[in-house]
């Protein structure tokens, strides 16, 4: 039996509000040279009812797979190991297809044949409006060069993220192999992959489209904060420094660390504000963040001509001069504005 074109890798855990709505978008794609993987992450919820009686009713479409809760990572690696596509792409299991996205994406690997094609995505159900354009083209189908998207994965956070694209299985099994010693990892995990897959493609390719609507549910700030993925998020936010320094060298831009240095901002920004409002003595992490390798990489000894917004050269500039106490206090105050200002700006 011959593989087919692409194979749709989906992890899941406790999944049972979207599920449903997930797999029917791919299952009403107007193309049919693909297969679906799911890979159930040990839920305790009704995820694994609802993918038995899909599987069950969609025989040799839908494969799936269920594990002791291992983690995002494993589970994508997991779901990359089952695959049979000649491609793969990755779908959230609350995040849905359009109906014609695996026609187009099919269409743009048979004329260019790259090894990581990426496209836009949407977050209006519909499909109406795109999210922000991955890359400034006037053709709906373009080539893309490789200093073009790691200048982009070190500057945004547009590409941190496996969905809204497609892998030459072929190129990126290899890799995969090389995250296994961050298997465990539940913070900037997606970034290690993309940072992995990234480097070993040597194609790009980019349809101008949304083709991918991401459900925004984000997690609040102030419910919990956790230790252990603010460590990891700052070992994964070393090696993108050593990446950056890397392909900066190469390629011969600066925008490339610069780049990564901003991005170390954010993360700094993103654990302080996040202890300052859960930790009633945010000191231990405090210090954590101001003795880390990135720290004094990126904020001490990095660049100054970069462009930071200015709540996060607050907030840095204070946890290098130790004033711990302020630091907590303007971090809640700027978490509250930016709430204000978001709930202004939706209302």
């Amino acid at each position: 039996m011959q593989s087919p074109l692409l194979s749709i890798v989906i992890p899941a855990y406790n999944a049972q509000n979207y599920l449903d709505d997930c797999l029917n978008s791919i299952l009403m794609q107007d193309f049919e040279d693909y297969q679906v993987v799911i890979i159930d992450d040990g839920s305790i919820d009704n995820t694994q009812k609802i993918c038995r009686a899909f599987e069950s009713s969609h025989s040799g479409k839908i494969i799936y797979y269920r594990q002791e809760n291992k983690g995002p990572l494993l589970a994508r690696l997991r779901g990359l190991d089952e695959a049979s596509g000649r491609y793969v792409a990755f779908v959230d299991s609350d995040d849905m297809l359009h109906h014609l996205s695996l026609l187009q994406v099919a269409d743009a690997i048979a004329r260019l044949m790259p090894d990581m094609l990426m496209f836009d995505m949407s977050q209006h159900e519909s499909f109406g409006k795109s999210g922000p354009r991955l890359f400034d083209t006037d053709c709906d189908l373009s080539v893309i060069a490789k200093e073009q998207v790691v200048t982009k994965l070190y500057s945004t956070h547009l590409l941190n993220s496996p969905w809204c694209k497609v892998f030459k299985k072929s190129i990126v099994d290899d890799a995969a192999s090389s995250l296994g010693k961050f298997a465990y990892y539940s913070s900037s995990e997606d970034y290690l992959m993309m940072m992995v897959f990234i480097d070993v493609c040597t194609t790009f390719a980019y349809l101008r489209s949304p083709l991918y609507y991401y459900r925004n549910t984000p997690g609040s700030l102030s419910h919990s904060f956790s230790l252990e993925k603010a460590e990891q998020s700052l070992v994964v936010r070393n090696i993108a420094l050593n990446n950056a320094s890397k392909w900066a060298a190469k390629f011969g831009s600066k925008d490339i660390y610069r780049g990564a240095c901003v991005g170390a901002y954010a993360t700094f920004s993103g654990i302080i504000e996040s202890a300052a409002l859960n930790c009633e003595d945010a000191s231990e992490v405090f210090n954590l963040v101001r003795k880390s390798d990135c720290f004094n990489r990126s904020v001490i000894e990095g660049p100054r001509d970069i462009a930071v917004r200015v709540d996060r050269l607050v907030e840095c500039k204070l946890l290098k001069q130790n004033r711990f106490l302020l630091l907590k206090m303007l971090s809640i105050v700027f978490f509250v504005a930016k709430q204000v200002k978001k709930n202004l700006f939706s209302a």
